[in-house]
């Protein structure tokens, strides 16, 4: 078992029209060292628009966020 904390890492890349030149990075510390879906949303909501498109690995903590109201693409 690793020590640490488990972080929450978002970038935003902007949109087609607009692309963001900078590329936002945003870290956010996992509370409680806990990545289920309930927590990760949460931090999700707090930083990203709704609507947004977010592409994610296929860790299960991530289902729900079409639901949600977000665009969810995955990459495995």
């Amino acid at each position: 078992m690793v020590e640490g904390s488990w972080i929450l890492g978002i970038i935003d890349l902007g949109t087609e029209e607009a692309p963001n030149p900078i590329e936002d990075f945003r870290f956010e510390i996992c509370p409680n060292n806990s990545r289920d879906g309930q927590t990760l949303l949460a931090l999700i909501i707090k930083h990203v628009e709704k609507g947004s498109t977010i592409i994610t690995d296929c860790w299960k903590g991530y289902n729900g966020l079409e639901e949600n109201g977000f665009e969810h693409l995955l990459v495995n």
